[in-house]
């Protein structure tokens, strides 16, 4: 049988030769494929218990020596700021953020000029406070802090 198709395998010595490499193409896109699938799929540990370091770069800071802002955070995400250490009913202060700022100024101002070796002014905070609330209280302490140190603790709880 003698075939008339040239494109069938012929054995014979004057054939040439078959190709011996194969197209490896479409197997790549298929392990992109699922590179790319189980990337997009994996949970990514956030939650992961991880020991924090030790801050390298912190001062000590002497409570006798500083002024302390205290700011909590209530359920509906506004801060609660405080004059002093303790978050009383007579610390608290009212107001729009404009008057805040100046409630606060103030407190700092008459603080440094009853203690005169005041280092900074300390706001300790949880950590949900918002940025304003910090920016705040370091105007405030810019103002009437005359260029002392502003230190903030952050409540991780």
């Amino acid at each position: 049988m003698e075939s008339t198709n040239e494109n069938e395998f012929d054995l014979t010595k004057d054939a040439p030769p078959l190709a011996d490499t194969f197209d490896v193409t479409p197997m790549c896109d298929i392990a992109f494929l699922l590179l790319i699938f189980f990337m997009m799929t994996a949970k990514v540990g956030v939650n992961a218990d991880v020991e924090q370091p030790a801050a390298l770069n912190a001062d000590d800071v002497q409570t006798n020596r500083v002024v302390v802002v205290l700011a909590q955070t209530d359920p509906g995400g506004e801060a609660l700021l405080y004059i002093g250490d303790t978050a009383t009913e007579a610390n608290l202060v009212i107001g729009d953020l404009k008057s805040q700022e100046e409630q606060i100024q103030r407190y700092i101002e008459e603080s440094v000029v009853r203690k005169p070796d005041i280092e900074g002014i300390v706001l300790k905070a949880d950590k949900r406070l918002k940025q304003k609330y910090v920016a705040l209280v370091n105007r405030a302490a810019y103002a009437g802090g005359g260029g002392r140190q502003m230190y903030v603790g952050i409540d991780q709880e």
